[in-house]
Protein backbone atom coordinates (compact mmCIF):
# COMPACT_ATOMS: atom_id res chain seq x y z
CA UNK A 1 0.00 0.00 0.00
CA UNK A 2 1.15 3.29 -1.05
CA UNK A 3 1.51 6.25 1.19
CA UNK A 4 -0.97 7.98 -0.38
CA UNK A 5 -3.42 6.11 0.01
CA UNK A 6 -2.22 4.54 3.29
CA UNK A 7 -3.29 8.68 4.29
CA UNK A 8 -6.27 8.31 2.80
CA UNK A 9 -7.42 5.52 4.77
CA UNK A 10 -6.63 7.30 7.97
CA UNK A 11 -8.28 10.58 6.93
CA UNK A 12 -11.07 8.15 5.94
CA UNK A 13 -11.67 6.30 9.06
CA UNK A 14 -10.56 9.44 11.54
CA UNK A 15 -13.48 11.40 9.68
CA UNK A 16 -15.82 8.65 10.53
CA UNK A 17 -15.10 7.88 14.12
CA UNK A 18 -14.35 11.82 14.92
CA UNK A 19 -17.72 12.82 13.09
CA UNK A 20 -20.63 9.88 14.21
CA UNK A 21 -23.31 12.24 12.12
CA UNK A 22 -20.84 11.46 8.83
CA UNK A 23 -21.96 7.52 8.85
CA UNK A 24 -25.67 7.42 8.37
CA UNK A 25 -27.79 10.32 7.76
CA UNK A 26 -30.35 10.46 10.96
CA UNK A 27 -33.13 8.15 11.21
CA UNK A 28 -36.42 8.80 13.19
CA UNK A 29 -36.25 7.07 16.42
CA UNK A 30 -38.88 3.52 16.98
CA UNK A 31 -41.06 4.61 19.48
CA UNK A 32 -41.16 1.77 22.25
CA UNK A 33 -43.22 1.51 25.72
CA UNK A 34 -41.81 -1.02 28.04
CA UNK A 35 -43.81 -1.92 30.88
CA UNK A 36 -42.45 -3.67 34.06
CA UNK A 37 -44.53 -4.63 37.22
CA UNK A 38 -42.00 -3.35 39.59
CA UNK A 39 -38.87 -1.56 40.20
CA UNK A 40 -36.39 -4.54 41.42
CA UNK A 41 -33.09 -5.34 40.79
CA UNK A 42 -33.61 -7.39 37.81
CA UNK A 43 -35.27 -4.05 35.80
CA UNK A 44 -32.46 -2.15 36.67
CA UNK A 45 -31.28 -2.69 33.20
CA UNK A 46 -33.74 -0.77 31.32
CA UNK A 47 -32.95 2.25 33.24
CA UNK A 48 -29.53 1.84 33.08
CA UNK A 49 -29.69 1.27 29.20
CA UNK A 50 -31.43 4.23 28.90
CA UNK A 51 -28.94 6.79 30.99
CA UNK A 52 -26.74 5.64 28.55
CA UNK A 53 -28.31 6.29 25.51
CA UNK A 54 -27.76 2.49 24.65
CA UNK A 55 -31.37 2.43 23.18
CA UNK A 56 -30.93 5.52 21.13
CA UNK A 57 -27.82 4.71 19.40
CA UNK A 58 -29.47 1.64 17.66
CA UNK A 59 -32.68 3.47 16.78
CA UNK A 60 -34.90 2.64 19.48
CA UNK A 61 -37.00 5.66 21.78
CA UNK A 62 -37.64 2.76 24.77
CA UNK A 63 -40.36 4.54 26.97
CA UNK A 64 -40.13 2.61 30.79
CA UNK A 65 -43.30 2.46 32.10
CA UNK A 66 -43.92 1.10 35.60
CA UNK A 67 -47.39 -0.89 36.40
CA UNK A 68 -49.03 -1.23 40.20
CA UNK A 69 -50.43 -4.27 40.62
CA UNK A 70 -53.83 -4.21 41.97
CA UNK A 71 -54.89 -7.27 44.03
Amino acid sequence: MSKRSLRVLVLVVSTLTIYPGAKAQEKALKKINWGVTSLSAGNWILWIAKEAKIYEKHGLDVHARTAECLS
